[in-house]
């Protein structure tokens, strides 16, 4: 099984995802909107996430913060501490980011693959998110 993502845009948000996960027992990616490196910057998500992290311990989630298609952002990110990046480079210039990051301990990451939930597009993220990492009965 892939492992769920969650675009999540607030601490209620991340909160709501984890503890879906929580009960669940399964591990997420919480994962900013895209371009979020340029709009709230990687202060504030990792904040966000680090705190909604530290209420739920046993749960494996890893941020991943979106930085669009700019490398200083990205850049600046990674100085920030942030560990986990998603942009979308020309090849070349992915790969001299990606050493950049390695040399961190940070990771560059593609695409979202697999089952993906904006918690922006409900009004009852807890409930969303449940309901996304259960999987549905075959008599349903």
């Amino acid at each position: 099984m892939m492992t769920a993502t969650f675009i999540v845009h607030d601490l209620n948000q991340a909160e709501a995802a984890l503890d879906a996960a929580d009960q669940i027992g399964v591990p997420v990616i919480l994962r900013s909107a895209l371009g979020a490196a340029q709009t709230i910057g990687p202060g504030v998500f990792m904040a966000i996430t680090e705190k909604a992290r530290l209420a739920h311990p046993k749960t494996d989630a890893v941020a991943v913060l979106d930085c669009g298609d700019e490398a200083g952002a990205a850049l600046a990110a990674l100085r920030q501490g942030c560990q986990d990046l998603a942009i979308n480079l020309a090849p070349e210039a992915r790969s001299k980011l990606e050493e950049l990051a390695e040399k961190s301990g940070a990771r560059i990451r593609g695409p979202i693959v697999g089952p993906v939930l904006d918690l922006s597009q409900t009004n009852d993220p807890v409930s969303a998110s449940l309901k996304f990492l259960t999987p549905e009965s075959p008599n349903e």
